[in-house]
């Protein structure tokens, strides 16, 4: 496989604390996990996919009034948005999870359009 990180990995030094979910596109190239990697290759297409880690939540921020949410937390997410470029931000890709201390942390999703 042919492995690229995506979002939470750029510059991560100056975005740790945030907790992105884990997106990862890969390419895979040679035979698929059943065939011989030497009887098949030559004939294989590359073919392009992506993994996404799954994050449980209660809402997304259409569902939540802004009020709700910390400073800090737009922050983060404005912060990875413009290290990634991303300019399809809006609240249905904003997931809500609360804390154990009843705070709302904001989880970004659907990072496609700019970690292509």
């Amino acid at each position: 496989l042919t492995v690229a990180e995506g979002g939470a990995s750029i510059g991560s030094h100056s975005i740790s604390a945030l907790q992105s979910p884990t997106n990862i596109a890969a390419s895979p190239f040679g035979a698929s996990p059943q065939y011989s990697p030497f009887s098949r290759a030559s004939k294989l297409t590359k073919k392009v996919g992506s993994f996404q880690e799954f994050v449980r939540a209660e809402c997304s921020m259409d569902d939540l009034s802004p009020s709700k949410i910390s400073v800090d937390e737009v922050h983060k997410i404005a912060i990875l948005d413009i290290r990634i470029m991303n300019a399809d931000r809006n609240s249905a890709n904003l997931l809500c999870k609360r804390r154990p201390d009843n705070t709302i942390e904001l989880v970004p999703i659907d990072h496609g359009f700019c970690l292509r």
